[in-house]
């Protein structure tokens, strides 16, 4: 599977949304009506799932399933 694909499962998992009704630009709050808990959800099983760790800066940042992806590509090697 690739990164996105990976990024669109935990995020449908936790919204708890059918994968094909997932946009990948939509935002999880606007959109998919997401509670500030569910955001932190899906941050922290990004983190876990890819063994890394997000900047304070970076989360508010991660807004949609290509955000989340921009994020991940942002950190430096070694993550």
């Amino acid at each position: 599977m690739s990164e996105r694909d990976e990024i669109r499962r935990i995020v449908a998992e936790i919204l708890e949304l059918p994968l094909t009704e997932l946009d990948d630009g939509a935002s999880f709050t606007e959109v998919y009506f997401a509670d500030s808990l569910e955001r932190y959800r899906v941050v922290l099983a990004l983190e876990t799932f890819f063994d890394l760790h997000f900047p304070p800066e970076a989360l508010d940042k991660i807004q949609s399933v290509e955000s989340a992806e921009r994020a991940i590509r942002a950190l430096p090697a070694g993550r």
